[in-house]
């Protein structure tokens, strides 16, 4: 389980005390990865997956799984159980 600085509802820095708050990361790591683009992260430019364009696509779910396994296995995320179910989408890191 990967630790990261802690982050608030709106996305800003969580302070406990006036230091900085640690918190469990993975899940926040998987919902940057599914929110941004090829190219967002300057020091990993091929990371990436914008769920927003598969969103406007015709993609089949085989496929859109496959390709959100390759990036989050980027990010080190190996074996990840995705399902998508009506719709809804499931990710066990």
């Amino acid at each position: 389980m990967n630790k990261d600085f802690e982050l608030d509802q709106d996305g800003d820095l969580f302070f406990i005390n006036g230091d900085f708050s640690l918190a469990p990361s993975d899940q926040r790591h998987v919902e940057h990865i599914l929110e941004s683009v090829k190219g967002e992260f300057k020091q990993h430019p091929t990371l990436g997956f914008g769920i927003v364009n598969y969103l406007k696509t015709n993609v089949s779910e085989a496929e859109f799984i496959r390709d959100l396994k390759v990036q989050l296995e980027q990010d080190n995320y190996k074996n990840c159980k995705i399902d998508l179910i009506n719709g809804q989408l499931k990710i066990d890191v």
